[in-house]
């Protein structure tokens, strides 16, 4: 044997040498993603059903304006909340001036109560019912 068929047969000795491991991984690799192929195919196909009724629905929706009148409808509910919050806006505005002029009130009646002053038109009537005669108010 010569020394370039002796080289020759090196060279493809040390290719064989390299590519088994290599053809060895690919059949894993293929056995690997046939065994993942055959395992998701049932979900596929309940993904791809899943769509067309998707589509089906919106093409239904679609045809019928329904939408339309959805966003009417959350265009008038929206304007109907603007209008409750503007109002409990104002209440809280007129709360907010009332409720301390009816606590002063209150605590000037209890100061003029408390110091003998004059008492409120009937409050005598209202706490003795059984001193008056049955036929006065």
């Amino acid at each position: 044997m010569e020394a370039w068929q002796a080289a020759t047969v090196a060279v493809v000795a040390l290719l064989v040498g390299a590519l088994l491991p290599v053809l060895f991984q690919l059949v894993l690799t293929l056995r690997a993603v046939r065994a993942a192929a055959e395992r998701t195919g049932p979900a596929l196909a309940a993904v791809t059903a899943t769509a067309e009724r998707l589509e089906r629905l919106t093409a239904r929706i679609e045809e019928g304006g329904r939408v339309e009148h959805a966003l009417e409808a959350i265009d008038a509910l929206s304007r109907t909340v603007g209008k409750l919050q503007d109002t409990a806006r104002m209440a809280s505005v007129v709360a907010g001036a009332v409720v301390p002029a009816v606590a002063a009130a209150v605590q000037a009646w209890r100061a003029t109560r408390e110091a003998g002053g004059v008492e409120p038109e009937g409050a005598a009537a209202a706490e003795a019912p059984a001193d008056r005669p049955e036929g006065t108010p």
